[in-house]
Protein backbone atom coordinates (compact mmCIF):
# COMPACT_ATOMS: atom_id res chain seq x y z
CA UNK A 1 0.00 0.00 0.00
CA UNK A 2 3.05 2.02 1.08
CA UNK A 3 4.79 1.43 -2.10
CA UNK A 4 1.68 2.85 -4.39
CA UNK A 5 0.93 5.64 -2.50
CA UNK A 6 4.85 6.83 -2.83
CA UNK A 7 4.76 5.61 -6.75
CA UNK A 8 1.34 7.86 -6.67
CA UNK A 9 3.21 10.94 -5.73
CA UNK A 10 6.15 10.37 -7.48
CA UNK A 11 4.00 9.81 -11.17
CA UNK A 12 1.71 13.55 -9.78
CA UNK A 13 5.36 14.86 -9.05
CA UNK A 14 6.88 13.91 -12.49
CA UNK A 15 3.83 15.19 -14.40
CA UNK A 16 3.61 18.15 -12.11
CA UNK A 17 7.18 19.30 -13.29
CA UNK A 18 6.84 17.78 -16.88
CA UNK A 19 3.50 20.34 -17.20
CA UNK A 20 5.79 23.03 -15.67
CA UNK A 21 8.53 22.47 -18.25
CA UNK A 22 6.07 22.42 -21.31
CA UNK A 23 4.27 25.66 -20.22
CA UNK A 24 7.49 27.32 -20.21
CA UNK A 25 8.63 26.13 -23.55
CA UNK A 26 5.36 27.06 -24.91
CA UNK A 27 5.55 30.17 -23.65
CA UNK A 28 9.11 31.13 -24.53
CA UNK A 29 8.10 29.77 -28.00
CA UNK A 30 5.07 31.78 -28.04
CA UNK A 31 7.60 35.09 -26.99
CA UNK A 32 9.80 34.07 -29.90
CA UNK A 33 6.95 34.24 -32.80
CA UNK A 34 4.94 36.87 -31.64
CA UNK A 35 7.56 39.56 -31.04
CA UNK A 36 7.23 43.12 -32.99
CA UNK A 37 10.01 45.08 -33.05
CA UNK A 38 8.45 48.31 -33.50
CA UNK A 39 5.87 47.62 -30.80
CA UNK A 40 6.11 51.50 -29.95
CA UNK A 41 4.26 52.65 -33.17
CA UNK A 42 0.79 51.93 -34.48
CA UNK A 43 0.95 52.07 -38.48
CA UNK A 44 2.46 55.79 -38.49
CA UNK A 45 1.74 57.68 -34.93
CA UNK A 46 3.36 56.02 -31.75
CA UNK A 47 1.50 54.94 -28.93
CA UNK A 48 2.30 54.81 -24.77
CA UNK A 49 4.09 51.49 -25.20
CA UNK A 50 8.31 51.67 -23.92
CA UNK A 51 10.77 49.55 -26.20
CA UNK A 52 12.65 48.41 -23.24
CA UNK A 53 16.97 49.37 -22.78
CA UNK A 54 18.79 48.28 -26.11
CA UNK A 55 15.88 47.37 -28.29
CA UNK A 56 16.13 48.91 -31.52
CA UNK A 57 14.08 48.81 -34.69
CA UNK A 58 14.35 49.65 -38.49
CA UNK A 59 11.49 49.89 -41.08
CA UNK A 60 11.04 50.84 -44.64
CA UNK A 61 7.91 52.29 -45.96
CA UNK A 62 7.12 51.89 -49.37
CA UNK A 63 10.75 52.34 -50.39
CA UNK A 64 10.57 56.36 -49.76
CA UNK A 65 10.53 56.16 -45.74
CA UNK A 66 13.32 54.80 -43.54
CA UNK A 67 12.21 54.67 -39.69
CA UNK A 68 14.44 53.97 -36.90
CA UNK A 69 13.94 53.49 -33.12
CA UNK A 70 16.22 52.83 -30.28
CA UNK A 71 15.29 52.33 -26.38
CA UNK A 72 17.78 54.20 -24.48
CA UNK A 73 16.28 53.26 -21.50
CA UNK A 74 13.56 51.46 -20.01
CA UNK A 75 11.69 53.93 -20.32
CA UNK A 76 13.03 56.35 -22.96
CA UNK A 77 12.39 55.70 -26.58
CA UNK A 78 13.70 57.65 -29.84
CA UNK A 79 12.19 57.58 -32.83
CA UNK A 80 13.13 58.80 -36.30
CA UNK A 81 12.28 59.23 -40.24
CA UNK A 82 13.84 60.81 -42.97
CA UNK A 83 12.05 60.76 -46.61
CA UNK A 84 14.77 59.36 -49.61
CA UNK A 85 13.65 60.97 -52.53
CA UNK A 86 14.43 64.44 -50.66
CA UNK A 87 17.47 63.32 -49.23
CA UNK A 88 18.51 61.95 -53.18
CA UNK A 89 17.43 65.77 -53.95
CA UNK A 90 19.19 66.96 -51.45
CA UNK A 91 22.81 64.93 -52.42
CA UNK A 92 21.90 66.14 -55.74
CA UNK A 93 21.76 69.73 -54.58
CA UNK A 94 18.24 70.29 -56.33
CA UNK A 95 17.26 70.78 -52.67
CA UNK A 96 18.27 72.01 -49.62
CA UNK A 97 17.52 69.52 -46.93
CA UNK A 98 15.97 66.24 -46.81
CA UNK A 99 12.34 65.76 -44.79
CA UNK A 100 13.52 64.52 -41.69
CA UNK A 101 11.13 63.57 -38.25
CA UNK A 102 12.47 62.84 -34.96
CA UNK A 103 10.67 61.94 -31.48
CA UNK A 104 12.49 61.58 -28.60
CA UNK A 105 9.68 59.55 -25.88
CA UNK A 106 9.36 59.29 -22.05
CA UNK A 107 7.25 56.13 -21.64
CA UNK A 108 5.52 55.41 -18.07
CA UNK A 109 2.79 53.24 -16.84
CA UNK A 110 -0.18 54.57 -15.04
CA UNK A 111 -1.42 51.13 -14.12
CA UNK A 112 -0.99 47.62 -15.86
CA UNK A 113 -3.11 48.50 -18.17
CA UNK A 114 -2.83 52.11 -18.86
CA UNK A 115 0.12 53.35 -20.91
CA UNK A 116 1.29 56.71 -21.28
CA UNK A 117 4.23 58.60 -23.15
CA UNK A 118 5.29 62.58 -23.40
CA UNK A 119 7.79 63.35 -25.75
CA UNK A 120 7.97 65.78 -29.02
CA UNK A 121 8.24 65.77 -32.77
CA UNK A 122 10.86 67.74 -34.53
CA UNK A 123 10.08 67.96 -38.18
CA UNK A 124 12.45 69.85 -40.88
CA UNK A 125 10.04 69.65 -44.45
CA UNK A 126 10.95 72.15 -47.59
CA UNK A 127 8.29 73.44 -50.23
CA UNK A 128 9.37 75.47 -53.25
CA UNK A 129 13.39 75.92 -51.41
CA UNK A 130 11.52 77.43 -48.22
CA UNK A 131 12.50 75.56 -45.01
CA UNK A 132 9.41 74.60 -42.73
CA UNK A 133 10.65 73.76 -38.97
CA UNK A 134 8.36 72.55 -36.48
CA UNK A 135 8.50 71.39 -33.18
CA UNK A 136 4.68 69.77 -31.37
CA UNK A 137 4.73 68.56 -27.76
CA UNK A 138 3.05 65.07 -28.14
CA UNK A 139 0.55 63.15 -25.72
CA UNK A 140 0.42 59.51 -26.11
CA UNK A 141 -2.15 57.41 -24.51
CA UNK A 142 -3.30 53.22 -24.43
CA UNK A 143 -5.29 50.91 -22.56
CA UNK A 144 -4.66 47.44 -23.04
CA UNK A 145 -1.51 45.47 -23.20
CA UNK A 146 0.96 45.11 -26.35
CA UNK A 147 -1.26 42.89 -28.15
CA UNK A 148 -4.33 44.66 -27.69
CA UNK A 149 -5.22 47.87 -27.35
CA UNK A 150 -7.15 51.19 -28.11
CA UNK A 151 -5.39 54.97 -27.90
CA UNK A 152 -4.91 58.38 -29.11
CA UNK A 153 -2.33 61.25 -29.47
CA UNK A 154 -2.46 64.92 -28.54
CA UNK A 155 0.09 67.06 -30.42
CA UNK A 156 0.25 71.12 -30.63
CA UNK A 157 2.76 73.59 -31.55
CA UNK A 158 4.26 75.82 -34.45
CA UNK A 159 6.09 76.13 -37.60
CA UNK A 160 8.85 78.76 -36.95
CA UNK A 161 8.95 79.96 -40.85
CA UNK A 162 4.80 81.11 -41.14
CA UNK A 163 4.95 81.18 -36.87
CA UNK A 164 1.46 79.41 -37.59
CA UNK A 165 -0.17 77.43 -34.69
CA UNK A 166 -0.71 73.51 -35.70
CA UNK A 167 -2.50 70.57 -33.64
CA UNK A 168 -2.72 67.13 -34.57
CA UNK A 169 -4.89 64.34 -33.19
CA UNK A 170 -5.16 60.58 -33.74
CA UNK A 171 -6.96 57.73 -32.49
CA UNK A 172 -5.87 54.29 -32.93
CA UNK A 173 -5.83 50.42 -32.43
CA UNK A 174 -4.57 47.16 -32.79
CA UNK A 175 -6.20 43.39 -31.99
CA UNK A 176 -4.82 40.40 -32.05
CA UNK A 177 -6.49 37.70 -34.25
CA UNK A 178 -4.17 35.12 -34.32
CA UNK A 179 -0.85 34.11 -32.61
CA UNK A 180 0.99 35.91 -35.69
CA UNK A 181 -1.31 38.38 -36.67
CA UNK A 182 -2.85 41.70 -35.83
CA UNK A 183 -5.31 43.97 -37.32
CA UNK A 184 -4.32 47.70 -36.68
CA UNK A 185 -6.50 51.16 -37.94
CA UNK A 186 -5.16 54.69 -36.69
CA UNK A 187 -7.48 58.04 -37.84
CA UNK A 188 -4.97 60.75 -38.18
CA UNK A 189 -6.63 64.59 -37.87
CA UNK A 190 -5.04 67.86 -38.79
CA UNK A 191 -6.64 71.15 -39.58
CA UNK A 192 -6.88 70.81 -43.60
CA UNK A 193 -8.60 67.30 -43.35
CA UNK A 194 -7.60 64.02 -41.80
CA UNK A 195 -5.93 60.16 -42.63
CA UNK A 196 -7.45 56.65 -42.56
CA UNK A 197 -5.02 53.96 -42.09
CA UNK A 198 -6.49 50.35 -41.82
CA UNK A 199 -3.78 47.12 -42.11
CA UNK A 200 -2.67 43.85 -41.05
CA UNK A 201 0.65 42.75 -39.49
CA UNK A 202 2.32 39.42 -39.37
CA UNK A 203 4.85 39.32 -37.22
CA UNK A 204 7.96 36.59 -36.58
CA UNK A 205 10.34 36.15 -34.16
CA UNK A 206 12.98 39.22 -35.56
CA UNK A 207 10.49 40.87 -38.16
CA UNK A 208 7.28 42.31 -39.40
CA UNK A 209 5.08 42.78 -42.40
CA UNK A 210 2.79 45.33 -42.35
CA UNK A 211 -0.08 45.89 -45.35
CA UNK A 212 -2.99 48.19 -45.70
CA UNK A 213 -4.19 51.03 -46.94
CA UNK A 214 -4.18 55.03 -46.34
CA UNK A 215 -7.09 56.98 -47.72
CA UNK A 216 -6.61 61.08 -47.01
CA UNK A 217 -9.81 62.88 -46.27
CA UNK A 218 -9.81 66.70 -47.16
CA UNK A 219 -12.09 69.22 -46.68
CA UNK A 220 -14.64 65.81 -46.01
CA UNK A 221 -13.95 64.37 -49.67
CA UNK A 222 -12.52 60.93 -49.18
CA UNK A 223 -9.08 60.55 -51.78
CA UNK A 224 -8.83 57.11 -53.45
CA UNK A 225 -7.19 54.87 -50.90
CA UNK A 226 -2.99 53.81 -51.39
CA UNK A 227 -1.65 50.29 -50.79
CA UNK A 228 0.92 50.71 -48.23
CA UNK A 229 4.05 48.33 -47.26
CA UNK A 230 6.17 48.22 -44.27
CA UNK A 231 8.89 46.13 -43.45
CA UNK A 232 10.64 46.46 -39.92
CA UNK A 233 13.04 44.64 -38.74
CA UNK A 234 14.69 44.64 -35.18
CA UNK A 235 15.20 42.88 -31.99
CA UNK A 236 14.43 41.55 -28.37
CA UNK A 237 17.06 41.75 -25.83
CA UNK A 238 15.93 39.31 -22.47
Amino acid sequence: MKIRISLTLLLILYLAKLNSQNSFNSDTTAIKKAHDPSSCVNIIVPNGNAMGKGNFYYRNSDILFNSFGYGITRNININAVIDLYSTVKTISGSSKTPTFAILPQYNFNLSPKIHAGLGFVYTITETRLTEYNSVLPVFSFNYGNKDNYIGMNLAYGFFDVTNVKTQVYSIFFQLKTAEKWRFLSEYIYFENGGMLNIGLKHLSQKRTISFGLNNFIINKFGVFPLPFFIVTFGNKRK
